[in-house]
Formats: structure tokens, sequence, C-alpha cells
């Protein structure tokens, strides 16, 4: 069928063929309210285009959306969804005791994840970064710990959903009076589903302090990694 002024037959390929040289379509308005609202209480079906006119905030949940891969995703950013990444920085000591305790956070460095994701971390579990996508993660930390005496050792981990992936240690060998500062770092990439929790974890065998003294010693970094770059 051919929707025009001036007739004629529709295109060959098309079940609607809209041809105007002074007006433009109208989809439906929508209040989009994040990228896996509903419509009528029902999910969409794939392919679905609506304009929504929710431009508070940033104006992220504004404008022309398609129903891609059970979410809504804006024209000209559709092609591929943000990764998720975060960066957590410790500024306040922290006293960790004999066995294994998390590191906590309180601030965020940086981070980017996709319109309408629930934050990766937040203050009420400052230890903790969920994963809401999933995919494979490059995780980073490190940790700074104060006067590590004569065979007192301490050991950082990252966790995945309660279970040591990576670690690493020191242990002082010199003087058993003479405590060295030390910050201890680690790497690994894991593969997470939705809904996984990434911890950083402390263990001493004698009460001890974390210790960033301001310098941004004590992080932790998880990122997404692309799985379609074009």
């Amino acid at each position: 069928m051919k929707i025009a002024a001036s007739g004629g037959s529709p295109n060959p390929g098309a079940m609607l063929d809209v041809e105007s040289n002074d007006r433009g379509f109208v989809p439906p308005r929508i209040y989009l309210t994040g990228s896996f609202m509903q419509l009528n209480g029902t999910t969409p079906t794939e392919g679905t285009v609506i304009f929504s006119n929710n431009w508070s905030g940033d104006g992220s949940l504004g404008g022309l959306f398609v129903w891609k891969n059970s979410q809504w995703g804006r024209f000209g950013e559709s092609v591929r969804t943000p990764t998720s990444y975060i960066k957590l920085i410790k500024n306040n000591d922290q006293i960790v005791y004999p066995g294994e305790q998390d590191v906590s956070f309180d601030q965020v460095s940086t981070r980017q994840q996709p319109i309408g994701d629930t934050p990766m971390w937040s203050q009420a579990n400052p230890s903790t970064v969920f994963i809401w996508r999933k995919g494979w993660y490059f995780v980073s930390a490190s940790c700074r710990m104060e006067y590590v005496f004569m065979n007192k050792p301490r050991y950082i981990s990252i966790m995945h959903k309660r279970n040591q992936v990576t670690a690493v240690g020191f242990n002082n060998n010199g003087y058993g009076n003479v405590g060295n500062n030390v910050t201890l770092n680690t790497s690994t990439m894991i593969y997470c589903e939705e809904n996984d929790e990434i911890n950083l974890s402390c263990y001493t065998e004698d009460t001890a302090t974390i210790f960033p003294s301001g310098l941004l010693t004590t992080q932790m970094s998880v990122t997404q990694l692309p799985t379609n770059l074009f």
C-alpha cells in the first residue's frame, strides 16, 4: 500500500510506502522511563518503534527508539550498547582483623553504564560491584597496607561470587620491630553472568590497617570487554 498525495504504485519491496515532500511520519509518542520499559504491560515485539518525549535529566531517554535484543535502543546509538565500567577509590583508613574480610570503598572515580541500568556500586554495599550484563570483564585492584611486620603476611584477592580468582601477598622477612608499608596489586579476567558480584578481599594474620594515605593507592576497576567492535 502507498500513501502519497500524488498517488502511484508502492515500492515492490515495501508493505507500506509513505511518500511526501513536505510532511513527516509521526510515530507513537511514549514517555520512556527506562531501557526495559514495557508497553501496555507487555514486552514489545522486536522492531517496535516509538518516539520518547522524556527529556528530563540529561535527555538520554528522549528521541526515536527501537526495541531490539530485549531493550530499547535510541536510533543513532542502537548499533551497540555502551560497555559498563567503574573505578572505585578508597580514601579512608580501614582496620582489618585476623582472617578474611572485604575492602570497602567510598568514592566512584569514573563510571559508565547503559541507559536504565541499576548502578554497579552504591554506598549501601560499599565493598561490592554488581554485574548486570553477562560477558567478560577485566578486573584490577590495589591496596596499600600499613606497617607489615616480620612474619605478619598480608594478602589481597579478587573475589567472584565469593570465590577467589586471583591473589597476591607480601611477608616482611626483615627485622621483627621494623614495619614496612606495602601496596599490593593484582588483576584478572572473569566471565560474569547477570547479578554476579565482585569484591576485593583482604587477609591478615594480625590486626592491620588499610592505609590509602590520600595517594589513591587503594582502588578497584571493573571493565566490561566489548563484544561488537563495529
